[in-house]
């Protein structure tokens, strides 16, 4: 023995710690999300809008929100937006040293081109959607009423901003770089789907938000940018509460 380390060995070992350098990255991203999340509950709890954007579609052609949120929107579209959208930004760019052109609040390289796309794949992704939905006789809400059209507009725009911030902005990229690309688009998607909407029915998170997550990761990483798929998820909430 010369006393120096075969190649391999220095080969694994080196290996050994990179993937140890980034799967330490893991638990602060569970931190990072499961805060988020408790800053949202204590936020709401603190507004009076505790249950967060649930609807109450008991009337047939209305939809309505449950009380207190209706006495005040403004206050749970701060909360909303406060938790989701600007305490991960705060940590990110202050904790994570990271920026905000990093995270994806920058104008698309063609951004004509990457709003095309986003609009045209989500109207294609929601024709496919209608035809599964037919096959599973998943039921939908009702039709929203024209009176409460631009508050919705409104509110699904709150929400778009918030959890595309959230959860591709920053669990996805972050998830990303420490599994890989796929890995991390599909984890992320399967959380806003099943753990971001764990009140909504089971069958109904899988056969449309953990699809459509998918394809709000594939926007976020084609267009390197958080607007084109909020754009899209700003559509399909639109299209998918008003009915088809």
């Amino acid at each position: 023995m010369d006393g120096h380390l075969h190649p391999t060995c220095v080969e694994i070992a080196t290996s050994f710690a990179w993937y140890k350098q980034r799967w330490a990255r893991l638990p602060g991203t569970a931190a990072l999300f499961c805060a988020s999340q408790g800053l949202l509950a204590l936020l709401y709890t603190w507004s009076g809008a505790f249950g967060g954007f649930r609807y109450d579609f008991a009337r047939a052609g209305s939809a309505r929100f449950h009380v207190p949120i209706a006495a005040y929107p403004w206050a749970t579209w701060t909360a909303f937006l406060l938790a989701m959208a600007v305490f991960p930004l705060v940590w990110e760019t202050l904790v994570a040293r990271d920026n905000l052109s990093g995270i994806g609040f920058r104008s698309p390289s063609r951004p004509l081109r990457e709003v095309a796309f986003a609009a045209f794949s989500t109207a294609l992704f929601l024709a496919a959607m209608t035809v599964g939905l037919r096959i599973a006789k998943q039921v939908l809400p009702h039709t929203l009423a024209l009176g409460n059209a631009l508050f919705f507009s409104i509110q699904f725009g709150v929400i778009a901003a918030g959890e595309e911030t959230l959860y591709r902005g920053v669990l996805q990229r972050r998830l990303s770089g420490i599994l890989s690309l796929l890995p991390g688009i599909v984890l992320s998607s399967a959380v806003w789907a099943f753990v971001g909407h764990m009140r909504q029915p089971a069958l109904q998170n899988l056969i449309i938000r953990f699809p459509a997550g998918l394809l709000l990761g594939y926007i976020y990483v084609r267009s390197k940018s958080l607007y084109p798929g909020m754009l899209a998820h700003w559509l399909l909430n639109v299209v998918v509460t008003a009915g088809f």
